[in-house]
């Protein structure tokens, strides 16, 4: 009988699963509404802060400064450092956040060393960390672009149809059918070599170079774009550059640069960066390699996107190869507030590459660097200090390699994770089927607790006219109840009349905690009030700056289109 009660109890559990899983898409809308709701959220220091050198603090609990940066330090973000320990922040006040260490992170990657490369660690094996990527988005992201191409297009250019002989025509259709198989494993299996870069602010520069922090149109930051391009592409890697430009530099940039973000994704690239410069001290970020001086890089991961975990251990998989290629290289990895448009693909990155008080040459150079990084991790050991002229010909050959099955990329595609609804659907179903399959299973090799099952319904009619007898017996018995509850009356009234005289009594001290507690809230807020008074004044004003930004910008346009039409 305890065997049959513990099979019902896992009938139940499953069952509230599926339930669980019916409600996940829902749960999924909400938060992706959430994360949408970020992309205008104000995520740096105002131009003014910078100026003033107003940068946010993290620490731990010791009072140890952890990470000096110009980006906004919010509760919940977290910190991945740059030896590996993890933290999370619990408190902010007046631009320092405080933050409790939670872990150290051991990043598992076991690398072949590259030959020739100098600097670099050495460590026996190889190993793919993570499990085959992102086809599901580039699945989804395909069928969408073949749907607007269906409804906008005319077909395209089609051949006549040649007159086949009927042995001929059977040899084609085989042949084609070995074909799509092959072009199928091939575009499971191998990368396509092509990386996607922007810039959400294209406006940001350094000082001991360009003598400014922020120059309206393309400043500083696209000759590190174009200094990560080229030496990308002197491997043999394809490269999307966009230079398309966001402007101003306010809390909407990300909106502004979702289109072009979508515009790289629909290419299928192998990996997207958005590159930054911080608004840190120029020590956070000064770092030597091979004798060279070069600005660190620090990895921004939205916290407000289904693709987290993906996206966070992309970043990991990269610090691991970073640390072990170019110790110091990477400054570490934060998990800050917002999505930065993360969400339309899984394995897509803030790089933040240097401070503005950095030359401009070191963060090219940084950049570099860490382009032998992303061609390590994608493509190989190869790919690390490749001559210009044998990069193509280095490409064709691991191309060959992989597709002959002799080796492999450390890491090729990812799992997308949280990336599309479609996911969940999938999910819905295969838990219902299980769960089906699971109660069959159970029941035909428990043809005894089927039966009891069905005695259970032939049973019922029996139960219930038990249960409406048993009513009518409570409902016969009720008023000898009340009589006895009548005659327990005087001796309960007393019992509670002594147990409130108690209450009473301790009310003064109860209310006097009260009154302390109460002073101590009210006290601490009063003390906050500034602050909030001053955010809220500061937002304020830049939403009536961007208002007015915006007014003028419509107004020159009509201008504009007036003046054309005379």
């Amino acid at each position: 009988m305890s065997s049959m009660h513990w099979k019902r109890y896992l009938i139940i559990f499953l069952s509230l699963i599926c339930l669980t899983g019916l409600l996940n898409p829902f749960e999924k809308s909400a938060e992706h509404a959430a994360g949408s709701a970020r992309h205008d959220l104000l995520d740096e220091l105002t131009p003014e802060e910078v100026r003033q050198r107003k940068y946010f603090r993290l620490e731990d609990e010791e009072g140890h400064i952890i990470l000096e940066t110009g980006r906004r330090i919010r509760e919940g973000d977290s910190f991945l450092a740059e030896d590996n320990r993890l933290y999370k922040v619990y408190e902010v006040k007046d631009k320092i956040g405080k933050a409790r260490y939670v872990e150290t992170v051991k990043i598992d990657i076991d690398l072949p060393r590259p030959s020739g490369l100098k600097g670099s660690t050495s460590a026996p094996g190889q190993q793919p960390r993570l499990k085959d990527t992102v086809r599901a988005h580039r699945r989804k992201a395909a069928d969408r672009d073949e749907k607007d191409e269906d409804d906008g297009g005319d077909g395209g250019d089609e051949r006549p149809d040649q007159p086949d002989k009927p042995g001929d025509r059977r040899e084609d259709e085989e042949g084609d059918e070995r074909e799509e198989k092959d072009e199928e494993k091939d575009t499971e299996e191998q990368p396509s070599f092509l990386i996607g870069l922007y810039h959400t602010h294209n406006d940001e520069c350094f000082i001991p170079t360009e003598g400014v922090e922020y120059e309206y149109g393309s400043g500083g930051i696209h000759s590190v774009g174009h200094a990560l391009k080229n030496a990308l592409e002197a491997k043999g890697i394809n490269v999307i550059y966009s230079e398309d430009l966001h402007l101003p530099h306010d809390r909407g940039a990300y909106r502004r640069s979702r289109p072009t973000a979508w515009d790289l994704v629909r290419r299928e690239p192998d990996a997207v960066f958005d590159i930054h410069r911080d608004s840190a001290p120029a020590e956070a970020y000064q770092h030597e390699i091979n004798g060279q001086s070069v600005a660190r890089i620090m990895i921004v991961v939205g916290r407000a996107n289904p693709n987290l975990t993906v996206n966070q251990n992309f970043a990991y998989d990269l610090k691991g190869y970073a640390d072990n290629v170019y110790p110091g290289l990477l400054r570490g990895i934060y998990l800050a507030e917002g999505s930065y448009n993360q969400d339309l693909f899984p394995l897509n990155l803030l790089l933040e590459v240097g401070s503005y008080l950095n030359p401009r040459q070191d963060a090219e150079r940084g950049v570099t660097y860490f382009a032998d990084i992303v061609g390590y991790y994608f493509y190989g050991p190869e790919f690390i200090d490749i001559e210009e002229r044998d990069g193509k010909e280095a490409r064709d050959r691991v191309v060959q390699e992989q597709r002959t099955g002799k080796r492999l990329p450390p890491a090729r595609y990812r799992d997308a994770g949280g990336v599309s609804s479609a996911v969940s659907g999938t999910v819905i179903g295969l838990m219902l089927a299980t769960l089906l399959a699971l109660l069959s299973f159970f029941f035909i090799n428990n043809p005894e607790d089927g039966r009891r099952v069905i005695l259970w319904f032939k049973q019922l009619p029996p139960t219930a006219r038990s249960a409406y007898r048993q009513s009518i017996i409570f409902f016969r018995d009720l008023p000898a109840t009340f009589r006895a509850l009548w005659d327990e009356f005087p001796h309960n009234l007393r019992t509670d009349f002594h147990g409130l005289t108690e209450e009473i009594k301790r009310t003064p001290t109860e209310l006097s905690h009260f009154t302390t507690d109460s002073r101590e809230y009210f006290r601490a807020r009063i003390i906050t009030a500034p602050e909030k008074i001053d955010n809220l004044r500061l937002n304020w004003h830049e939403a009536v700056s961007f208002l007015r930004e915006e007014a003028v910008d419509i107004y020159n346009r009509i201008r504009k289109i007036l003046r054309e039409r005379r």
